[in-house]
């Protein structure tokens, strides 16, 4: 059964704070809303662009199957929030001339797409997290990517520990479970 989570109003208010500081999203962005609203990162999508007082462009299901590229393109988008496997079809130099930051999560990064999309004028985020900690825990950007399939390091106010079966900090290179703490964690599941 899928559990509903709570997340309060003054977590979600510091980690767009964070997030907005951190992506450098400007009011003059376009920003657009391609996730479909029962994904958690649609949250992202939404209320980063208000919090940042940017413009939100919002994606039809026609469009977001058939016509992204020329989409796109057409409404000068700035910033886009996507998980990696979508990026294997549109050409970079068909729509990407304004794209100046994309955000991806969800699924593993390949170095390929990295490779792909990356350009002087953009900056590529890799991001993760799950629902339980208000979506991003932790990010690696392009212009520090050496390893693209790394989830990064944890955002401002966040601690990301790998623990082992113990609960207690593993050394580096020891498998185990991730452990996120801060302020940004959810209230709890519904009921």
């Amino acid at each position: 059964q899928p559990k509903g989570v709570e997340i309060s109003q003054r977590a979600l208010a510091r980690q767009q704070a964070v997030m907005v500081k951190n992506r450098e999203l400007r009011e003059t962005d376009r920003v657009v809303q391609e996730t479909i609203l029962t994904f958690d990162v649609a949250g992202n999508e939404i209320w980063g662009c208000l919090y940042a007082h940017a413009t939100l462009v919002i994606v039809d299901d026609d469009t977001r199957l058939l016509a992204f590229e020329a989409f796109l393109l057409r409404h000068a988008v700035s910033v886009l929030f996507l998980t990696p496997s979508p990026l294997g079809l549109p050409t970079p130099a068909v729509c990407g001339p304004t794209l100046r930051m994309l955000v991806l999560a969800g699924e593993a990064l390949p170095a390929a797409l990295v490779d792909k999309w990356s350009a002087p004028h953009r900056t590529i985020y890799n991001e993760y997290g799950p629902t339980e900690t208000n979506v991003v825990t932790t990010r690696l950007c392009s212009k520090n990517m050496s390893h693209a399939t790394s989830i990064g390091r944890p955002l401002p106010g966040v601690t990301a520990q790998i623990l082992d079966k113990h609960k207690q900090p593993t050394a580096i290179g020891v498998s185990g479970e991730l452990c996120i703490i801060g302020e940004q964690l959810a209230i709890g599941y519904l009921n």
